[in-house]
C-alpha cells in the first residue's frame, strides 16, 4: 500500500492519484531526523529493462520540479539504462530544475542490481560519476536543510569515500 492521498500530495504535486499512478516510485523511503524533525524523502526506482525516452523524461521531470522529495535512487540492471538516465537528466532535466539544482549531481543516484546488499550500505553513483555509501548520502541529506545542500558538500565525502 502506498502512502495515503494527503500524506502523498506532501512530497508529490498531484490532483489525481489514479491519473498519476506510472509516475508514483517503486519504492518510497521516508526517513525521520530526530535531531532536525526533518523528514528525509527518497524515491526509489527500479528499472530493469530500457524505457523509452519520452517516458524517462516524464519520469525525472517528476521528480524534479513535480515533487517535493529530497533525492532519487534508481537502481538498474544494466549500465546502458544507468548512462541512458544520466544522460537525459544532465542535459535536459538539470540545468531547468531550479528546485535541486544547487545538489543535482547528487539529487539522481544510482546503483547497479548486482550488488552486495547484505549490510544494506550499496556503493551509490551520482549523475556526474562520483561514488559515495548509502549511509553516507543519507547522513548528508539528513545534516543539511534542503536551501544548504550543495554539490560540494556531497564532493567533500565522496573523494574521501570509497571510489571503484
Amino acid at each position: 500500500n502506498f502512502l495515503g492521498h494527503d500524506e502523498y500530495e506532501k512530497y508529490f504535486v498531484t490532483s489525481d492519484l489514479t491519473t498519476h499512478q506510472e509516475q508514483r516510485p517503486d519504492v518510497f523511503m521516508l526517513l525521520q531526523n530526530t535531531q532536525t524533525s526533518a523528514d528525509v524523502s527518497v524515491a526509489i526506482e527500479i528499472e530493469l529493462h530500457q524505457k523509452s525516452e519520452k517516458r524517462l523524461l516524464q519520469k525525472l521531470k517528476n521528480f524534479t520540479s513535480g515533487s517535493h522529495i529530497n533525492a532519487v535512487i534508481y537502481v538498474c540492471s544494466k549500465d546502458t539504462i544507468q548512462h541512458r538516465l544520466q544522460h537525459i537528466y544532465k542535459t535536459k532535466i538539470l540545468e531547468r530544475s531550479l528546485r535541486i539544482k544547487h545538489y543535482g549531481n547528487y539529487f539522481l543516484m544510482f546503483t547497479p542490481l548486482e550488488q552486495d546488499f547484505k549490510n544494506f550500505d550499496p556503493i551509490l553513483i551520482s549523475a556526474d560519476g562520483q561514488t559515495l555509501k548509502l549511509n553516507q548520502w543519507l547522513s548528508i541529506l539528513s545534516q543539511n536543510k534542503k536551501y544548504e545542500l550543495k554539490n560540494n558538500v556531497f564532493e567533500t565525502t565522496a573523494k574521501g569515500g570509497w571510489m571503484f
